[in-house]
């Protein structure tokens, strides 16, 4: 009876040991800096135009692997990509304004080894400001996020990730008024393509 008893015992800790191997929860950081596709926001016929086309992100991502190696996994991150900025002169008035989004993606993970490879839907919000400028809300978009890149190991818990990531945004409605004319654009479509990088926390 006690042979038994010590038998499954050792079948039972064996069994919590091999599933807790099979499963892994991620938890990145991550900041983003690079450029947008189309790289202004259609402001060329306008003199005395300023815009930054520089493309900065903040972002947080939960993943939850599993499968042999963890090598497979879905994610959710929810972060802010900011677009463009930029400032129109007209006589003693200056008007600015930014182009940004939250974003809201969910994610298939595919980690071979020390890479990574990522994909999925996502929803774009348009959560930009303006100073002296009336703008339109963009809108909602919709779109997909592809990312490639390395999960560099410092311990068993802490990694570096490091990602080159796009993605192809679609907005259903582009519209911005500015004075001594209007930007009319549906349908318009911006890709933010930029390198990726922050902390990793494995549990």
């Amino acid at each position: 009876m006690k042979l038994k008893t010590l038998l499954w015992s050792l079948v039972l800790i064996f069994g919590i040991s091999s599933l807790a191997h099979a499963f892994e929860f991620k938890l990145r950081l991550l900041g983003g800096y690079g450029i947008a596709i189309p790289m202004d926001p259609g402001l060329n016929d306008f003199t005395n135009t300023s815009t930054n086309k520089e493309v900065t992100s903040l972002s947080g991502q939960a993943v939850f692997s599993f499968s042999t190696n963890n090598r497979l996994g879905v994610g959710l991150e929810v972060g802010h990509i900011n677009l463009w900025e930029y400032s129109v002169t007209s006589g003693s008035v200056t008007q600015s304004a930014d182009i940004s989004v939250t974003n809201i993606n969910v994610f298939f993970e595919f980690s071979p080894s020390i890479f990574v490879i990522q994909a999925g839907p996502g929803i774009y919000r348009d959560s930009g400001t303006a100073t002296n400028l009336p703008v339109t809300d963009h809108g909602t978009g919709l779109g997909v996020m592809l990312a490639g890149g390395v999960d560099i190991p410092i311990t068993g818990w802490l990694r570096i990730p490091i990602l080159l990531r796009l993605d192809i945004i679609q907005f259903p409605n582009f519209n911005t008024s500015l004075s001594g004319g209007t930007i009319t654009e549906i349908d318009r479509t911006v890709i933010p393509l930029r390198i990726m990088a922050g902390l990793e926390f494995a549990i």
